[in-house]
């Protein structure tokens, strides 16, 4: 089960919240002010997070380049460029917003 802890027990108790987290294999939200703003997970369900978030990351890179490729049959070698910046910088936006969310 989740555990909710306050930024204050989270100073006064860390180890402890940490032992939880690390052994239950659970996550620990920290609250401020009622309001959650960080996650403690254990280091292995960390790196899965991770790995399934490039892998769909990943799969929208070659869901974008399928898109470019069947639209760019016709089009010029500036155009192809151009398509593939956008959705460059598509990815990139969508990465920074999950980070800034993930932040707030």
């Amino acid at each position: 089960m989740t555990r909710i802890v306050t930024s204050t027990e989270l100073k006064q108790r860390t180890g402890e919240i940490l032992a939880y987290a690390i052994e239950n294999k659970e996550e620990v939200i920290i609250q401020r002010y009622d309001v959650p703003k960080a996650v403690i997970v254990d280091y292995d369900t960390y790196r899965r997070m991770r790995e399934v978030q490039r892998e769909l990351d990943f799969r929208r890179i070659r869901e974008i380049a399928e898109a470019v490729s069947a639209r760019a049959a016709h089009l010029s070698d500036e155009e192809v460029d151009e398509m593939i910046s956008t959705a460059v910088e598509e990815i990139r936006a969508a990465r920074l917003a999950r980070r800034t969310q993930a932040e707030s």
